[in-house]
């Protein structure tokens, strides 16, 4: 078992989790300008990206934009990509994660807080989505055991991890934009906004 085997059947009755769609929780996300950098990169990496795997999206077009996140933050985060997250195999919360998030730089170990991103799947956003879910649920049951749970005035518990999955399918959907109609500077700046914003939102301890 491992996150991608989740289904929106299983994460209703499995994990408990009651999906709520309606609200868009990044409205008032400010967009923030991307770097020459990231510009440059982008639309050099787009046609590999576009011709080729999901692994090669994930690889062109994910990781910079996580890239300049990193900077902007001076270095205070870390990214594990494709890193093993086993917080429960009872649950079928195990396996690795497309990208973790975490609010300390060590790279040696995963620290708490964390947050999931989790790439389309083939293209296809809602094919994503149970497993998006699966992985918010392990980050938020691994930052409650390590004490550095996500704040509460930002992302409440239970039913609402829906519209934490909600969040990142906006995010996610931001990026597969960028595939689509030809790197816009303002997806650039809406994805690293909402990356931003899902990180400010983590307690540093």
């Amino acid at each position: 078992m491992a996150y991608s085997d989740f289904t929106i059947d299983r994460v209703r009755h499995e994990l408990g989790i009651t999906l709520d769609f309606s609200a868009s929780l990044f409205d008032q996300v400010s967009p923030i300008a991307a770097s020459d950098w990231l510009v440059d990169t982008l639309a050099l990496m787009a046609p590999m990206a576009m011709a080729n795997t999901e692994k090669a999206r994930s690889e062109f077009m994910v990781a910079p934009i996580l890239g300049e996140l990193v900077k902007r933050l001076n270095y205070g985060i870390f990214v594990f990509s494709g890193k093993d997250f086993n917080v429960g195999s009872d649950q079928g919360l195990v396996r690795y994660c497309d990208f973790l998030v975490s609010r300390s730089p060590e790279s040696i170990s995963i620290q708490a807080p964390v947050c999931t991103i989790v790439e389309a799947k083939k293209e296809d956003i809602n094919g994503g989505i149970a497993q998006c879910i699966a992985e918010m649920v392990a980050a938020q049951i691994f930052n409650e055991r390590k004490g550095a749970a996500i704040a509460e005035a930002e992302f409440e518990r239970s039913e609402k991890a829906a519209a934490i999955a909600q969040a990142q399918h906006q995010q996610t959907q931001a990026i597969v934009k960028l595939l689509s109609i030809g790197l816009p500077s303002e997806q650039i700046a809406l994805a690293l906004g909402v990356e931003m914003a899902i990180v400010q939102a983590m307690v540093s301890l």
